[in-house]
């Protein structure tokens, strides 16, 4: 950045080297005298305050070159045979330059300003030398913007061109990016969805078969009419069992913690930030013993606040906010208004991400919050450390939180 920063005064000062050269030439084919030491000069300093102020307002600077070709034709008409071609350069060069940086063109209404400026040369012709004197003003207006209209329009078409195919292939690299991090995120998403899956089939079928495993050991251990031999013998594969019982639990643990990952709010944030996404962390200390249950909602709803932002607030500024206090954690994602729209205009998405996590905060004692703010949309979940399940709300006029994908927000359904 300090480069390319640093090279637009050595730029400036080339381009205006260029639209000096004609200026040079033409005020210096003969005797010098006054008027060309003015229009020297004169012209020098309306040029370098023109590249000066090129890329603030390029289509003010194209409409003082046209207005300075104009002056200088009233002062230097084609029909004395001293017409000047430097105003020409000028305002072709300027002309291609507002057409590559101009957001948005108006070239209509710079031509018809134009024209209608132009209209002066052959008033003042008339006023000045009568009928003839019109003739030829009339005749030089036209020259005039025949000239503008074969130079500039040319140049200001293709620099308008490149600025729309530089856009495009700018907007294009932002679509792949915004895809390849969307679609790492739903690769995540997938993988703790399928660890969450395989640690409760392992605990809905292997935790019950153990369990009545353990039962029939307890039963044959009591049992009268075995020896005391086969009862230790029962004794022991219930100790067995049991042992087993607690490696299933801590396996399932892991699968549902995600190896530490599911749980560790600051490398999910870091995996998104390293994805491409603009998100920033801002959370307190962990205090010592925070239940796991609370630290697994809380993890799930930094994810899915950070793949909705993905999908629905493309390159928009995403915060995530992890407060404690007292016996509850707060969690709470907003993001700014989206800079690309993810869908067609007017489509909505099922909306089944803020259910399903509704439940899974539910599920801990929390309450679960989605909705616009100031800056865009927000998604905010209270967890207390010590919490029972809540039944959700069952009131008729609830609606379902979900995107609206136009401004990158929830809208109720």
């Amino acid at each position: 950045m300090r480069t390319r920063q640093g090279s637009r005064p050595a730029a400036a000062a080339a381009l205006w080297g260029l639209l000096v050269v004609p200026l040079v030439i033409e005020t210096a084919t003969g005797p010098w005298n006054w008027p060309d030491v003015a229009e020297l000069t004169g012209g020098g300093a309306l040029l370098a305050a023109l590249v000066a102020l090129r890329r603030r307002a390029p289509l003010g600077v194209l409409g003082a070159a046209v207005a300075t070709a104009q002056v200088v034709e009233l002062l230097a008409p084609a029909t004395s045979g001293s017409a000047r071609l430097w105003p020409l350069v000028a305002t072709t060069v300027f002309a291609y330059l507002a057409g590559r940086r101009a957001s948005r063109g108006r070239p209509a209404l710079l031509t018809a300003v134009t024209a209608a400026g132009l209209l002066v040369t052959p008033l003042i012709g008339l006023v000045s030398a009568g009928r003839f004197g019109l003739l030829l003003a009339a005749y030089d207006w036209f020259s005039l913007v025949l000239v503008l209209l074969l130079t500039a329009t040319p140049a200001w078409l293709l620099g308008r061109y490149l600025h729309q195919r530089a856009a495009l292939v700018a907007a294009g690299w932002e679509r792949a990016a915004l895809l390849e991090r969307q679609q790492l995120l739903e690769a995540e998403r997938a993988r703790m969805a399928e660890r969450a899956r395989i640690a409760q089939d392992m605990h809905d079928s292997l935790g019950h078969e153990w369990t009545l495993i353990a039962l029939r050991a307890a039963a044959l251990e009591v049992s009268p009419h075995l020896d005391d031999e086969s009862r230790a013998t029962a004794r022991d594969l219930r100790a067995g069992v049991a042992t087993a019982t607690e490696h299933l639990h801590d396996v399932i643990t892991v699968l549902r913690a995600g190896a530490g990952e599911r749980t560790d709010i600051t490398a999910l944030v870091e995996r998104a930030a390293a994805a491409g996404m603009p998100v920033e962390l801002v959370a307190d200390a962990e205090p010592p013993g925070l239940p796991l249950p609370v630290r697994q909602a809380a993890h799930r709803v930094v994810q899915e606040g950070l793949t909705n932002a993905a999908k629905h607030a493309r390159g928009a500024p995403v915060t995530v906010r992890v407060e404690h206090v007292d016996d509850t954690t707060s969690v709470t994602i907003t993001n700014g208004q989206a800079r690309t729209t993810s869908t067609a205009p007017g489509h909505r998405t099922g909306g089944i991400g803020l259910p399903a996590l509704d439940e899974r905060v539910r599920a801990v004692g929390g309450t679960l919050q989605a909705g616009p703010d100031r800056a865009g949309f927000a998604v905010t979940a209270v967890i207390p450390h010590e919490g029972t399940p809540t039944e959700p709300p069952t009131a008729p006029d609830v609606a379902r939180p979900r995107w609206s994908a136009p401004a990158g927000r929830f809208a109720g359904a």
